[in-house]
């Protein structure tokens, strides 16, 4: 508020303003640790995109694979996917580089990383009440229907 009593609005500033005004650290260069970390987290990003993209591919073209159950699983491999991009993208814009971050990129940068996690942990929902229910009712496969299984997973990334 200022003087006045109006609000006022700090969208233009970058994310060291808000930084400095919280009291928390901000590095403003890269140290041997920091670079370290980044490495390593931009390694373990790759990682987890390319086994997730192998988990949907496998999926994909293996026809046994074409039941509800590996849709959700595919649907957790893409949620993962996606987790991977989010922190690759986090990796890029941490450390000394979050001083130059506007709100606009660091709220995305939440929001990708927030979603991701969202979608994951819905989809690890989905896929443990379908087999409950698969297993509860002694079936070998669901009698859950593909169409089902697609709004779910809509149902699944619209919450996200």
């Amino acid at each position: 508020f200022t003087a006045m009593n109006e609000p006022q609005c700090f969208y233009n500033e970058s994310i060291a303003f808000f930084y400095n005004r919280s009291g928390k650290y901000l590095a403003t260069e890269w140290n041997t640790v920091s670079k370290l970390v980044m490495g390593l987290g931009i390694t373990v990003c790759i990682f987890i995109m390319l086994a997730n993209l192998l988990v949907m591919v496998a999926i994909y073209v293996n026809r046994r694979f074409h039941f509800p159950i590996y849709y959700l699983m595919a649907n957790l491999a893409a949620a993962d996917f996606f987790a991977g991009l989010a922190y690759f993208y986090l990796m890029f814009n941490t450390g000394p580089n979050t001083r130059r971050l506007t709100v606009s990129t660091w709220l995305l940068r939440q929001g990708l990383i927030d979603t991701s996690l969202t979608a994951s942990v819905a989809n690890l929902l989905a896929i443990a009440i379908e087999r409950h229910i698969t297993v509860f009712r002694m079936q070998l496969h669901t009698r859950m229907s593909n169409r089902r299984v697609v709004v779910v997973i809509v149902v699944i990334w619209t919450m996200a």
